[in-house]
């Protein structure tokens, strides 16, 4: 209808209809970075991500440039782990980021015992294999079974067999306060607001945290009390560094929102 002249205006492009829409030239694209991230949230309550570095293989395992560039066609900005789009005001520069090393990441499950004992790609400890769920809901977006299938492919380098899970959001919704899973595909509204305090998406006394650390969660009161803007910046920094150490969560993406409209 955009192309046809029918309408002026299309919000919320689809990452793979950019390109051909740029090539009109009766077409202008806006792109802009927004607040959003979409990211992996770890049961830490239970095996295996109840171990740091279980979680941390993870992230080291995973290409977030590779996907924005391959998967979503350099539409928004790989995280590497950081929780905050550098568009937000407490965006720390200063981070330890995340880049894959596979080499890393298996030596990370070797010294907590994870070995492929059987050779058929997939580790095992005590005679368990490393085999996890990941929860995808197709309502919150369709760029979220992309990323999904691509962490899948990717992990299953490092020796995880990752099950990627479609279910309906009130279904994810139910085995979550249950306690029933291994990863949440969550996307970016969920760093939405009130901002800057998503952050307690992680606070255990958020159901949805999973995670539990009383030196976390003093951050996250301090920050929130906090009326000194140059403190607030210090400790929100120190918040996305623990976040990034401890990874309750492993950050992957940071939105970028394609409007396009005809030139007119």
């Amino acid at each position: 209808a955009l192309t046809s002249g029918d309408v002026d205006m299309s919000i919320k492009v689809p990452e793979s209809e950019v390109h051909k829409l740029e090539q009109n030239p009766e077409i202008a694209v806006h792109r802009k970075l927004t607040t959003f991230t979409d990211f992996m949230q770890f049961n830490c309550a239970r095996p295996p991500f109840d171990d740091v570095n279980v979680r941390k293989a993870v992230a080291y395992a995973i290409d977030t440039e590779g996907i924005v560039k391959n998967i979503l066609n350099n539409i928004g900005v790989a995280a590497r782990g950081r929780p905050y789009s550098p568009v937000m005001m407490y965006s720390s520069k200063e981070l330890p980021l995340y880049s894959q090393d596979l080499n890393k990441a298996k030596s990370l499950l070797a010294a907590s015992g994870w070995k492929d004992q059987d050779g058929d790609g997939i580790l095992e400890k005590n005679g368990k294999p490393l085999k996890v769920d990941l929860l995808v809901s197709p309502s919150w977006s369709a760029r979220q079974q992309k990323i999904a299938e691509a962490c899948q492919a990717q992990l299953a380098k490092a020796g995880f067999s990752v099950n990627v899970k479609q279910m309906e959001s009130a279904a994810v919704e139910r085995l979550e306060k249950e306690g029933n899973f291994d990863i949440l595909m969550r996307t970016g509204f969920f760093v939405w607001g009130p901002y800057p305090h998503h952050v307690k998406i992680h606070h255990s006394k958020n159901y949805k945290s999973h995670y539990k650390n009383p030196e976390y969660d003093r951050l996250v009161e301090r920050g929130e009390s906090e009326i000194d803007e140059n403190e607030k910046q210090k400790i929100y920094a120190e918040i996305q560094k623990m976040i990034l150490e401890e990874l309750p969560a492993f950050y992957i993406v940071h939105e970028e929102k394609i409007v396009a409209t005809r030139n007119n």
